[in-house]
């Protein structure tokens, strides 16, 4: 149900996982993932090519209603009879089947005011009902987990973790390295040049979101550009749609010097891969995430990073990136000059990027879910 659905994270992990699933799916010939998905979602190449992923294609605008009468529906009626369902942040209340929720995080509740009224009260009447009535509980980190597990007081032994996989620009880490192109300041991707983006300049990829931090990123960056001269010839790109909030990522930008900071908006794979490859840091220092896919994304493709030491990130990416305070503008603005004039700390962190993001495959993905599918179903019996 989140394919197609722009929803950043939730989109990506039913990616990844789809296509985690289509690899192995020739393994055992017996198995059928019937897919409820919106009328004229694009799915990966992978998947539309093997016959395991039966389409049931699932209507209506409104999450509630669909996940109450409709999913039911498809979930009841569908022949041969399915065993469990996966569903993704809601399931339908008294599921006609057992349960595996994918719940990535609890920010909603530990950053309340950075999301929409609506979204807070639906969450908090919703969750703890949907996490009581599932046979299993997938989240995307240790961290997450430990969360899930002391504020909804579920077994351990019921939530699993289930990294992200990293797949750039169609291709995923395989066998301890990532097959991409590779990385050369030479081979610049006509899509930047198209949208006026050159070399050197610094990225941030991502929803704009309060709960992303932009806007104190921007100011960090203003900063970072008054205290060295080593930057000065540096652009911040801004990449990613709006998800809620406006404003304030613009009024801090007219804190930096004039053109510096580039907004792009939403961008298309092809742009967003480019971008990722040709950028000297990622930056993301966000205040709160499960897991944090687009660091990893960027060591993938060799670029260093710049991210937060809070929730999942020391976890997720260990010794890979240079890891800073995120509500300490300065701090942030110390790692960005670092980043930005230090050649050894970029090389350090591109070596030991590669390694960390080639840990996180589809197919370690999809073994690992099946683990937890597994779990529930023997469980349901």
């Amino acid at each position: 149900m989140a394919l197609g659905s722009a929803r950043g994270g939730d989109e990506t992990y039913t990616k990844g996982l789809l296509t985690g699933l289509a690899e192995i799916v020739d393994d055992d010939g017996d198995r059928l993932f019937p897919l409820l998905v919106r009328p004229g979602v694009e799915l990966p190449n992978i998947v539309r090519s093997r016959a395991a992923f039966p389409l049931v294609s699932v209507g209506g605008r409104i999450s509630a209603v669909r996940h109450a009468l409709t999913v039911r529906r498809a979930v009841s009626r569908f022949e041969p009879r399915i065993s469990l369902l996966h569903s993704l942040i809601h399931a339908p209340p008294w599921p006609p089947r057992p349960v595996a929720l994918y719940v990535p995080d609890l920010a909603f509740l530990r950053y309340p005011a950075l999301h929409p009224l609506a979204v807070r009260v639906r969450f908090r009447a919703l969750i703890p009902l949907h996490i009581r009535q599932a046979r299993a509980i997938i989240t995307v980190s240790e961290f997450s987990r430990c969360e899930i597990i002391g504020t909804y007081d579920v077994s351990p032994d019921s939530v699993f973790v289930v990294p992200n996989a990293v797949t750039v620009g169609g291709r995923a880490a395989t066998a301890g390295t990532l097959e991409t192109a590779p990385r050369s300041d030479e081979e610049a991707p006509d899509p930047l040049g198209a949208l006026g983006v050159d070399p050197p300049y610094l990225l941030y990829l991502g929803n704009l979101h309060p709960r992303k931090n932009v806007p104190r990123l921007i100011d960090a960056f203003a900063r970072a550009q008054r205290a060295a001269a080593g930057i000065d010839n540096f652009k911040l790109v801004i990449a990613g749609g709006r998800w809620w909030g406006g404003g304030e990522e613009q009024r801090a930008a007219r804190q930096a010097r004039p053109g510096s900071v580039v907004f792009l908006g939403r961008v298309p794979d092809a742009v967003r891969d480019a971008l990722l490859q040709r950028a000297t840091a990622l930056l993301y220092p966000s205040l709160w995430e499960g897991f944090g896919l687009p660091p990893v994304e960027a060591m993938a493709v060799g670029t260093p990073v710049l991210a937060s030491n809070t929730s999942a990130f020391p976890e997720v990416l260990s010794d890979a990136a240079l890891l800073v305070d995120p509500f300490d503008t300065d701090a942030i603005a110390r790692g960005i000059v670092e980043l930005a004039t230090s050649q050894a700390l970029r090389a350090t962190l591109i070596e030991r990027g590669r390694r960390r993001a080639a840990t996180f495959t589809p197919r370690a993905m999809a073994e690992r879910a099946l683990d937890a599918f597994h779990w529930a179903m023997d469980r349901a019996a």
